[in-house]
């Protein structure tokens, strides 16, 4: 190491490389032809940016979109008119205001999911994601108490 490289700075290089080392190594080993196709249950605020990040990648194709808020839903742009954050849009993707129709419907077709909700929903959204054997993101908080975390770790397994 550099005498001039920091701990700090050390870990911020390498922490993009080790977040690869540790996903699932069949996540990103479908055939070339394939997309990672994903649902996203929050779209505004955190879920702006998580979704936009996502849809980025030329490996992954939004297919669903869930907001309570049909506004937000609609407009996927940010609170503030003088923002610099582009509206997004998505026009394949269907939309859902319940992530519970969004999961029934879309069941097959889903790979992973995107949880981008206020920290009292992540739990609910993300037992249904897992119970129907979906790839899962959540932001943090995932559970409120011990025994939430203790039943994800049951259903994960």
């Amino acid at each position: 190491m550099s005498p001039k490289l920091s701990r700090r700075n050390f870990i911020k290089a390498n922490s993009a490389l080790l977040g690869f080392q540790i996903l699932p190594s069949g996540l990103f080993s479908n055939p070339p032809s394939s997309r990672l196709c994903t649902a996203h249950i929050g779209v505004d605020g955190k879920g702006y940016t998580d979704t936009s990040q996502i849809a980025d990648d030329p490996r992954t194709q939004v297919i669903g979109l869930c907001d309570v808020d049909l506004n937000r839903l609609n407009g996927m742009g940010p609170k503030n008119p003088n923002s610099e954050r582009p509206p997004l849009s998505f026009p394949s993707a269907r939309k859902f205001q319940d992530y519970r129709e969004m999961l029934h419907e879309l069941d097959d077709k889903i790979d992973a999911v995107s949880i981008s909700t206020p920290d009292h929903t992540h739990y609910p959204a993300t037992l249904a994601a897992m119970e129907k054997g979906k790839h899962v993101y959540t932001q943090k908080p995932l559970t409120n108490n011990i025994e939430e975390a203790r039943h994800l770790m049951k259903v994960a397994r």
